[in-house]
């Protein structure tokens, strides 16, 4: 081993790996931040999505119950004009008679 060998750093050949893992580190750490950003993002769409579909739901539900209410209100109006109808009828037969 001479004198220069001496003066060099022992470790020339790891500093230089090290060097190289340093931008791949923070490559991955940038990549894990966005890919973090993308779940965030992923879960806030998902999250509207499904309070959407809750709103729809309960829209569908509430106009069930008006259709319902307004099949009702015309059954019992069918329901009274029939009866009306029918004793108007067996009036009339009673009149013919």
């Amino acid at each position: 081993m001479t004198f220069d060998d001496k003066m060099k750093p022992a470790n020339d050949e790891p500093d230089q790996k090290s060097c190289g893992k340093k931008p791949k580190v923070r490559q991955v750490s940038d990549l894990l931040k966005q890919y973090q950003a993308n779940l965030t993002q992923q879960d806030r769409i998902l999250e509207g999505q499904m309070l959407a579909q809750q709103k729809a739901e309960n829209t569908s539900q509430e106009s069930k119950k008006e259709l319902k209410g307004k099949i009702d209100t015309l059954t019992q109006k069918l329901n009274e004009k029939s009866k009306e109808q029918e004793e108007l009828l067996q009036k009339n037969q009673n009149l013919q008679e």
